[in-house]
């Protein structure tokens, strides 16, 4: 079997950081999430083409990462993986497995989150001012 797309990790991952409510150290997400993928010794064993990651937990970061952008989970310190209090009730409110639409959801909500910020990003270097909202509080133009 070969290891299967990032965005097939993103359902394992979100059920078990719902089962841990506290968080846990992404290693053992990604070998929760082998499991739930039933990858074998061969599967999880595939490196990258640099030859310095390996394959599986590199699609279970790519997933984590396009969690983190549509707000369901966060990394409070390097390595270590938790829902939000978004995520954690998105969990309890979509079925398992995770409808069509809801996974596309995800998948392009990193794509309107980086148009937005690289409309920003152009405007801001123009203006020398941020264009965009932030936590700080800058407003848009």
């Amino acid at each position: 079997m070969a290891v299967p797309t990032y965005d097939q990790f993103i359902e394992p991952i979100l059920r078990c950081l719902a089962a841990h409510p506290q968080g846990m150290n992404a290693r053992d997400v990604h070998e929760a999430a082998a499991r739930a993928l039933d990858l074998n010794d061969t599967d999880k064993a595939e490196l990258l083409p640099s030859g310095v990651q390996r394959v599986y937990k590199n699609r279970a970061g790519w997933a984590h990462d396009r969690m983190k952008r549509a707000g369901l989970s966060a990394s409070s310190r390097r390595g270590y993986w938790q829902l939000t209090e978004a995520g954690a009730k998105f969990a309890k409110e979509q079925p398992s497995p995770l409808p069509v639409p809801v996974l596309e959801a995800l998948l392009t909500e990193k794509q309107r989150r980086s148009a937005s910020a690289s409309c920003c990003g152009a405007e801001q270097r123009q203006s020398g001012r941020p264009a965009c909202r932030t936590s700080a509080g800058n407003d848009q133009p």
